[in-house]
């Protein structure tokens, strides 16, 4: 029964996270007319969105069962983008370095996202959660993911985890809680809630006269380092945050900040 409930749960979550992603700044869905970026005013049709921001939830669910199956410093080396860079419980450097030789713990960090921002193109894709270790010790993570140009797979080029007192405070008063509730009543039934990811697209770039998608990212330039191949959504790692932006009526706009705790190098 608890398998099965598992599946339920899973399933709701991927429904839930594909059901946001068609959402941008406007809010609304991206079809014609939709959302800021929907409208046919005086700079003409804007492309349509055509990033899934659910197949970075996958990737980041994908992730988690591999760090309980493999080994948790494994399973972040297998997917990480060539020069990728990791700032974890204040500990950073690049992170085929990092990674290197680090001896697995015992038992898996385990973690979820709770939103994640994509550029139009779906070339990069910022995600954000909350996760705990075994000592139950509970962190806010930042996870940068960018789409390979041949095979459209993803793979992280930055992950930032900080611990974060309050939240650990918070999350073992509620185990304490849930275990007390228990102990009185043996018949109750303890449900946690559902994690719902919000996922959002940014808002698109005008297309040329009889264009109706986006361009062939393959067929893009050079990624300019930290900044989507479309240029709708950027990002930055500096002594201090760890920053994301998006483009909203031709100015930028932020959408995430996480705070750390020394020097991470500049993404």
């Amino acid at each position: 029964m608890r398998r099965g409930v598992a599946v339920l749960l899973l399933a709701t979550l991927l429904s839930g996270a594909l059901a946001a992603c068609a959402s941008g700044p406007g809010g609304r869905g991206d079809g014609p007319g939709r959302g800021r970026g929907g409208g046919r005013g005086d700079r003409g049709a804007a492309m349509r969105p055509y990033a899934q921001p659910s197949d970075v939830i996958a990737a980041e669910l994908g992730m988690g069962r591999a760090a309980r199956d493999e080994g948790q410093w494994t399973a972040l080396a297998e997917r990480a983008a060539d020069g990728a860079r990791i700032d974890w419980n204040g500990s950073a450097g690049d992170a085929a370095g990092w990674l290197s030789g680090r001896a697995n713990p015992a038992a898996a960090d385990r973690w979820s996202a709770r939103e994640a921002w994509a550029s139009c193109d779906g070339s990069v894709v910022v995600a954000t959660g909350i996760g705990s270790d075994a000592a139950g010790q509970w962190s806010r993570f930042t996870r940068v993911w960018e789409r390979e140009r041949r095979g459209g797979d993803y793979r992280w080029s930055y992950t930032l985890w900080q611990p974060d007192a309050e939240l650990t405070r918070t999350r073992q008063e509620e185990a304490r809680e849930r275990a007390a509730t228990a102990a009185e009543d043996a018949d109750a039934i303890l449900v946690e809630s559902l994690n719902f990811v919000r996922a959002r697209v940014a808002e698109c770039p005008q297309r040329p006269a009889g264009q109706r998608r986006a361009p062939d990212d393959r067929d893009a330039p050079p990624a300019t380092p930290g900044m989507a191949r479309d240029g709708t959504l950027r990002w930055s790692a500096t002594p201090g945050t760890l920053s994301a932006w998006w483009l909203v009526g031709g100015e930028w706009q932020q959408i995430h900040p996480q705070p750390t705790d020394g020097p991470t190098g500049a993404s």
